[in-house]
Order: C-alpha cells, then structure tokens, then sequence
C-alpha cells in the first residue's frame, strides 16, 4: 500500500488490529518506478500501486509499525510545532514593536507566550507518557538520548520519521529522506553545478537537526575538533554543519543496530605527553 499520510495511518492501524499482513511504500517509490503515466485517476492509481507490488514481491517486506503509539507522537509533534510558530510571532511581535507598545498590550503579549510555553511543555510531558507505554519506543528513545546533542525532539522526530527504525535501514538513506546527503548534479562536459543537497525531502526535519550542531559542538570535544579543522581548511559554515548532522546521523543509526548507549570514547583516551 502507499504511503498516503492520514488515511494511509489509519488503514495501517486497521490492518495491525485485525492481523492483516501489509507493507508500506513511499509514493514517491512508486511514481518513480512508473514515471511515464499520464493522468491520474483512482483506477490507474490502484494499477500502478497492484503492479508496483507484484514487480517486487520478491523486495518487498512486510511492516510491523505499531502504529498507533506513532501516530500519537506525530499528532503531538505537529502540534507542538505549531505552538512554537505561534509562540515565536508572538515574541518577535514583542521585540519589533516594543517602542510603539503600550502597557497593556505587553501584558497581553506576555501572557500569550506564558500560556505557549505552558501548552507546548505540557505536549513534551504527554509525549514521554506515550513513549513510557511502549517498550521497544522507549528502548530506542533511551539510546538515542544518550547521544551529545539528541534532545526529546530530535529522538522523537528519528523514532517517528523511521517508523522506530523499520522505514529505514541504513544512516545514507534517512540522510537523504531529510535533504542531508549531498549529490552531484553533472552532465556530459556541459553541466557541472557541483555537489549540492537536494531540496526534495523532509525539510522540517532537517531544521530541527540542524538546531543541535551549536549544542554538539559546546558538547562533543571530537565534533569541536572537527568543525575547527574543516573551519580552519577554508570550509563554509553551513557545509560543515551538514557534515556534522550527518555524523548524527550515522551514531543514531549505529546506537540502534548495536543496541547499546552512545560511548564517548575520548573520554578514555590517554594524554599523550
């Protein structure tokens, strides 16, 4: 079945109460593999996606999401988001126009984001509820927070983006689902803009990724060294904090695979005189 977000939840949750063996595939998997049809309508949809499954029955895996704590934690990520954009108007509101405002208003304006700020640590208390309730969200939950730099909503985004890592099977693969691996865009001898990230993915999480490098790098010594180095090299900033997510990356995959917290092995090294 393809991934088709609401509906496409609901229906993987009808099929996970009732034993009904299924696997989920991206759209764009699908459309990739079809990408000379013409029009749409339901009735080709259903034979490309018929077509598309009986093609790689061999490939194809069934999906085992537990679906409805998932979807819990992604309505309360989408919420969240949505009061931190809010609380975040709101403050700038503040900062613009605090020469023309009145005491009234910046009582108001204050008590707007008083009330934000509760309303979004109350979702972040409701969200490690629904983690506690599942055993294997709270296995990998743990493990990811063990990382320097992970926080709750960058563990959560990895736990809901990878289906609690059965989407995705390796660190390349998710680094390109949220616009992080870089590819080339040559062609002939005519076309050569160099290697860039694409623009076609998760966006949104890549932004909040993003917001933990300044926090890895006050944290991690061994990410300190390496931003330093590839600073020093003549690098641009925002290359090497790609760079730096993609190591992330790479150490939430491997805490997952090995089943075992993050060592910060520098802390074991020997000075050297």
């Amino acid at each position: 079945m393809e991934h088709t977000g609401e509906y496409g939840y609901a229906l993987a949750l009808f099929f996970d109460e009732n034993g009904v063996t299924y696997s989920m595939v991206s759209g764009a998997d699908i459309k990739g593999a079809n990408p000379s049809k013409k029009g749409k309508n339901d009735k080709q949809d259903a034979a490309m996606i018929a077509r598309h499954a009986h093609e790689k029955r061999d490939s194809l895996t069934p999906s085992r999401l537990n679906i409805r704590p998932l979807y819990e934690l992604r309505c309360l990520l989408n919420e969240r988001r949505m009061y931190v954009r809010q609380r975040a108007q709101w403050k700038a509101q503040r900062s613009e126009k605090r020469l023309f405002s009145t005491k009234r208003r910046d009582a108001r304006v204050k008590k707007a984001i008083k009330t934000l700020s509760a309303t979004i640590r109350d979702i972040e208390e409701e969200i490690l509820s629904v983690i506690a309730e599942n055993k294997d969200i709270l296995r990998n939950f743990e493990l990811l927070m063990s990382i320097p730099g992970i926080g709750l909503i960058n563990a959560v985004n990895f736990i809901v983006a990878t289906a609690n890592f059965t989407a995705f099977n390796s660190a390349r693969r998710y680094a390109s689902h949220i616009c992080v691996a870089p590819f080339a865009v040559v062609s002939g001898t005519s076309i050569n803009k160099g290697t860039h990230t694409s623009k076609v993915g998760r966006h949104d999480l890549k932004t909040e990724l993003r917001a933990t490098v300044l926090a890895v790098l006050k944290a991690d010594p061994e990410m300190r060294k390496y931003f330093d180095r590839r600073r020093t090299e003549g690098k641009h900033f925002n290359v090497v904090a790609n760079n730096i997510m993609f190591k992330l990356i790479c150490r939430v995959f491997a805490v997952i695979r090995r089943g075992t917290a993050f060592v910060e092995t520098h802390k074991y090294l020997h000075k050297t005189a």
